[in-house]
């Protein structure tokens, strides 16, 4: 169901395609690593999946959106939105963005009280821009 929800709510600058996305879904190692973190997430250690998650970005690429918004969404459960921010930073970094319906959503609040929020708004907004402008699809 997450899975789910973090493929609608986030985009990519620059896709991967959906034979490597599968190839990589597929893997024990990534089973493994998907158990990890849902059981962690279940039993409500959220700062612990959250960590799991940042420190493993880059080692599923094409999980990458999922792991961050994951990632975003753990930090914020466990009340420590400046992680929650510093991911989304990274995750900017690395060519993703978030679609204004999401970082616009009340479950975003707690962002707005951290300082550098606002800049990673306008270069999350950018990145949407720049994207929407390649794209036939709109991202929103």
């Amino acid at each position: 169901m997450i899975a789910i929800i973090i493929s609608i709510l986030i985009s990519f600058s620059g896709l991967i395609s959906a034979e490597e996305s599968k190839k990589e879904f597929e893997t024990e190692e990534y089973k493994v690593f998907r158990t990890t973190f849902f059981s962690l997430y279940r039993s409500g250690k959220f700062a612990e999946s959250g960590q799991m998650l940042e420190k493993n970005l880059d080692r599923f690429p094409a999980k990458r959106a999922n792991l961050a918004y994951n990632a975003v969404i753990s930090y914020l459960k466990a009340e420590q939105p400046e992680s929650a921010v510093r991911v989304m930073q990274k995750a900017l970094d690395r060519g993703l963005f978030f679609n204004k319906y999401m970082v616009g959503s009340p479950l975003f609040a707690p962002l707005k009280s951290v300082k550098g929020f606002d800049r990673i708004l306008e270069l999350n907004e950018a990145k949407r821009a720049e994207a929407q402008k390649k794209a036939r699809a709109t991202y929103e």
